[in-house]
């Protein structure tokens, strides 16, 4: 480990959640998904309260060490997500003495981030889920909460995030899976809940993968703070309706469009075979820096950059497959040719090798040829010498 893996190690290890938690994780090592779901189903009311009770001294525990709070909540939308986490972002703030107001939720990544840069320490947001999520923005609401940790540790500002899906790539502690108001208590159907339930979820070291803890009961907020939340939201949906050209979620894509379009061939790079591909990361964050400013921070400032890379990748994409098919079909020629002309090559070696056997053969015949005749004039020559031999007899 390095010096501050090591240091964080052991700051959550001494934490009243992560203590409890390392221990039950090392008392069920083989223990399975369902297991750790078994053992929160079966914990009851005590169970609720127990784990209820454990979050707020985590939260305090926190406080006095210097840290702070990040957190998400995740469910289907109308499942109750926004409530709980309101009450838990007026808890939290009350232990770090810092009011939380309705003006301190969000409901776009690029408010929250001007918001965080001028923030003040121990501070409280609440980034909600977007009601009218729209392109690339939809990206940038389920990747802040990652980008955003690591400069709010520093400042003690706690964020609390509430999606539809699960942020499992973020590093933060504190993960909810909203439940149904009524999934363990059966409210009145005309009244609004008194309590929304939700399962803390954190990670097992042991296992690398988020688990069940607990059931936490957070209470409904206060009257007039739902209302005044209901507004803002309200408001908030009205004015996309009314002119998407000013609202911060919509059209960004056709932004995207049009600054690609204006400067295409500072964008763009083109290899030697004719592939066309984006800039170096690093050479486009610094021109959209140069481009928008200082109107983004540096987490937007790459999530625009990441979202121009996959645009220029997609547009280009017909043409960069022209040019590897082109190259592909010189290559097969290439490779056509390499093999007619192996294929020739072969084809006279094996010529040479029955030229060469059938030499051999011509040689080899008239060698016996040869040899016979040898052996008849032999022949010829001791019958002669027997015929001499007789003559003298006589």
């Amino acid at each position: 480990m390095t010096n501050e893996a090591e240091e964080d190690y052991l700051f959550y290890s001494n934490s009243p959640m992560q203590r409890l938690f390392n221990e039950i994780d090392l008392l069920n090592i083989e223990a399975s998904e369902i297991d750790y779901k078994k053992m929160v189903l079966s914990s009851g009311e005590d169970g609720i309260k127990q784990t209820t009770r454990l979050l707020s001294k985590e939260v305090k525990w926190r406080y006095r060490k210097g840290r702070n709070v990040v957190g998400s909540i995740f469910g289907e939308q109308g499942l109750g997500k926004s409530m709980p986490f309101i009450h838990f972002s007026l808890f939290i703030a009350s232990i770090f003495e810092k009011p939380f107001t309705v003006d301190n939720i969000y409901f776009d990544p690029f408010s929250l981030d001007d918001a965080l840069r001028d923030c003040k320490p121990c501070e409280t947001f609440l980034k909600d889920e977007n009601p009218r999520p729209h392109g690339f923005m939809s990206k940038i609401v389920l990747d802040s909460l990652n980008d955003y940790e690591e400069q709010l540790r520093a400042t003690q500002n706690n964020l609390l995030h509430c999606s539809v899906l699960p942020l499992n790539k973020s590093a933060h502690f504190f993960q909810f899976e909203a439940l149904s108001s009524d999934d363990l208590r059966k409210e009145s159907i005309d009244e609004p809940p008194e309590s929304f339930f939700a399962i803390l979820r954190t990670l097992n070291k042991i296992q690398g993968r988020f688990v069940w803890r607990g059931t936490v009961e957070f209470k409904m907020p206060k009257k007039d703070f739902v209302d005044e939340y209901n507004a803002k939201k309200l408001k908030h949906i009205q004015e996309g309706l009314q002119d998407k050209g000013n609202s911060a979620f919509t059209g960004f894509d056709e932004k995207l469009i049009k600054l690609f379009k204006e400067n295409e061939n500072r964008l763009i790079e083109t290899s030697k075979e004719g592939f066309v591909k984006p800039i170096p990361s690093d050479a486009l964050l610094l021109y959209l820096a140069r481009e928008f400013k200082a109107k983004y921070s540096t987490q937007i400032l790459r999530m625009i950059a990441s979202e121009l890379k996959s645009f220029i990748k997609k547009k280009y994409v017909e043409h960069n497959e022209k040019i590897f098919a082109e190259i592909q079909k010189i290559r097969l020629a290439e490779l056509k040719i390499k093999k007619e002309l192996v294929e020739e090559q072969q084809l006279k070696a094996e010529k040479r090798r029955n030229d060469k056997e059938e030499l051999y053969k011509l040689k080899l015949e008239q060698e016996k040829q040869k040899n016979e005749l040898k052996a008849k004039a032999l022949l010829i020559k001791q019958e002669l010498l027997k015929l001499k031999e007789n003559e003298s007899l006589k």
